[in-house]
């Protein structure tokens, strides 16, 4: 079913490279990404190039949402990359881990086509509203990192627990932000209510707590864990904070209001 949803949209990407008139031709090309592409991939058998596309789209709808919040305020949004990988790729911080992940040195939000390919094929097309909250998350650390909160709150993280605890928050803000780019998607219909439910069960998955429980479960130990993201409560909590308001305003977790 899901194979037959990806060939779909790649139909439907070749008939708008042909000239064919399609009705609300700029919401299927914010979901399904550069047609010529995507066409390119249906006819040469190479998933790459269509799941490439498709995540170039989510992420461009994203940064001209943002894009246009920042002009609203007299903002500098500034460059915003991404580079499409598989299994790793090297960077000046080290090597990327499989996932999604984002690059504030390069300004780059790294994404690997393996973890973007499986969601494809779990969700479908236009129907991966779990891919595109990874997406609003990292670009949330872009938003931090133009603003110059990364610099000034880590700045401060003069010891581990320290270090932890502005970590901790960094991301409660991120996951904030992803939710007001989803208020923003519920009020254009561009997401379902279901969908939300999703991403919203799947952000409990990705709570501190659960992932600890997973890796002791699988015998991983609580090794190489990274920085804190926060328990799942904390993290559904905060993006239904923005998801609710559709402000960037009620994105704070710090003592201090760094964002506004």
């Amino acid at each position: 079913m899901a194979r037959g949803l990806i060939w779909f949209a790649c139909a439907l990407a070749c008939l708008s490279v042909i000239g064919v008139d399609l009705a609300r031709a700029n919401t299927l090309s914010q979901i399904f990404g550069n047609s010529q592409a995507t066409c390119q991939g249906l006819l040469s058998g190479n998933i790459d190039l269509i799941s490439d596309s498709l995540a170039d789209a989510r992420m461009s709808m994203i940064g001209q949402f943002w894009k246009a919040k920042f002009q609203e305020r007299g903002w500098e949004f500034g460059e915003l990359k991404i580079t499409h990988y598989s299994k790793f790729v090297v960077t000046p911080q080290g090597v990327a881990s499989d996932g999604v992940s984002y690059n504030p040195n390069e300004k780059t939000v790294l994404l690997d086509r393996n973890f973007f390919r499986d969601r494809v094929a779990l969700f479908g097309p236009g129907n991966d509203a779990l891919l595109t909250f990874f997406l609003s998350h990292e670009i949330g650390h872009h938003i931090q990192n133009v603003r110059g909160i990364l610099l000034r709150v880590l700045m401060g993280a003069n010891t581990p627990e320290l270090y932890n605890y502005f970590w901790n928050r960094i991301e409660n803000q991120a996951d904030c932000l992803a939710g007001v780019f989803f208020h923003y998607l519920w009020r254009q219909g561009l997401v379902s209510a279901d969908q939300i439910a999703d991403v919203r069960i799947r952000i409990q998955y990705s709570g501190d707590d659960a992932q600890l429980l997973f890796r002791l479960k699988n015998g991983l130990g609580n090794q190489n864990m990274g920085h804190p993201h926060g328990n799942s409560q904390e993290r559904l909590r905060w993006f239904d904070t923005g998801l609710n308001a559709g402000d960037m305003n009620v994105c704070e977790p710090f003592a201090q209001h760094v964002l506004i």
